[in-house]
């Protein structure tokens, strides 16, 4: 996580939306709920039980970052911890 306290505001003309849940595919489901949990233990994101007014589309995608160190000599702290 980044350090510091970070806040948000949203503008009060913003008008809710609900994107439809977009499928994960079945050989990175075990991968897709341990990064969820992660996320969720490190208070990136909360779980949710009950429908909300606001629901983002969600994408899952496998980066190939490994093939691409070889040759990198600068990194970040973002791409050793979350492969960006």
């Amino acid at each position: 996580m980044l350090p510091g306290i970070y806040h948000k505001e949203l503008a009060e003309s913003a008008i809710p939306v609900v994107h439809p849940p977009r499928k994960v595919p079945v050989p990175q489901r075990e991968k897709f709920i341990e990064e969820l949990k992660r996320m969720e233990k490190l208070g990136v994101i909360v779980r949710q039980e009950e429908p909300t007014e606001w629901v983002n589309s969600l994408v899952v995608a496998q980066k190939p970052v490994a093939s691409r160190l070889q040759a990198a000599s600068t990194f970040s702290i973002l791409d050793a911890n979350s492969g960006f």
